[in-house]
């Protein structure tokens, strides 16, 4: 029964929607109107089938973006047609994912520092609830790094502020590709060089990426950075070889049941951080 009300509501919803297009139409008004409700009605209404609610809501977004990408390019409601599916669902990814990308192209003309800051709230969003997931972070790096032209000097600070944040977060997670990691390594030396925080925390990424990293190209990588003194005095191949050891025998002993790239954030790196002399 409570699927029946929902199914109706939503149907009603969307015949009234097209029942004003036509009539704007025939009035020759451009923009159609959309009817949403708030969050709390919405929440009232699916009598406690939010997410089933939320999915009907989707299915009209997408059907509300594609008819404005044909139509209008206005795509006054896209906003809170995320905002509202976000609300009822909080855990479908897809909706982050989704809401990410459109509001970049939510305008016919020049991409603007707004539309990438809102955007971005979105994938902050759900990189905020998906903790393990990579994309969504890269995503937001992707935003901040292709899609503005021509920013004036403070938007392009801060959007660079922006890439490294995204970069460093996409980076960190669990399954994060190769080219992930070393865009991040790549994007915070030169910052590194001018702030010794920035470096401390670069090198620390770096010996994490290191220990639980299997990728043998993302190894020699970080190798070679280590062992030109990029983090204080230079390691030997030997001496990184066997902090890996140490670091894969502490693993199996104490954390066995969780992959090494997660495992790097919860060893105790104390008792080998510092590679004993030979």
């Amino acid at each position: 029964m409570a699927l029946v009300v929902l199914i109706g509501a939503a149907v009603g919803s969307y015949r009234g929607a097209q029942q004003v297009e036509r009539t704007n139409n025939a009035q020759g008004v451009q923009a159609p109107l959309e009817y949403l409700p708030s969050v709390q009605s919405a929440r009232l209404l699916s009598l406690g089938h939010e997410p089933a609610l939320a999915d009907l809501f989707w299915i009209r977004a997408v059907l509300y973006f594609h008819n404005e990408v044909m139509r209008y390019h206005q795509f006054t409601w896209l906003q809170q047609y995320t905002d509202l599916v976000s609300a009822l669902d909080p855990d479908f990814i897809d909706i982050y994912r989704w809401g990410g990308t459109v509001m970049v192209f939510s305008r016919q003309d020049e991409i603007s520092y707004e539309d990438v800051a809102r955007a971005n709230a979105i994938l902050e969003e759900g990189a905020k609830r998906f903790t393990e997931d990579y994309q969504l972070p890269m995503s937001a790096a992707a935003n901040c790094t292709y899609y503005v032209k021509n920013p004036s000097q403070e938007e392009s600070d801060a959007l660079e502020a922006c890439r490294r944040r995204f970069l460093a977060m996409a980076a960190q997670r669990p399954g994060a590709p190769q080219y992930v990691v070393m865009l991040h390594v790549q994007s915070t030396a030169s910052k590194a060089s001018e702030s010794p925080e920035v470096r401390q925390q670069l090198c620390e990424f770096l010996r994490n990426t290191y220990m639980g990293n299997n990728d043998p190209d993302v190894q020699a990588q970080i190798e070679r950075r280590m062992k030109s003194g990029f983090c204080g005095e230079g390691l030997s191949a030997d001496q990184l070889q066997r902090m890996r050891e140490q670091f894969s025998s502490i693993h199996k002993k104490t954390f066995p049941f969780i992959s090494p790239d997660l495992a790097v954030h919860v060893v105790d790196f104390g008792r080998f951080a510092r590679p004993m002399d030979e």
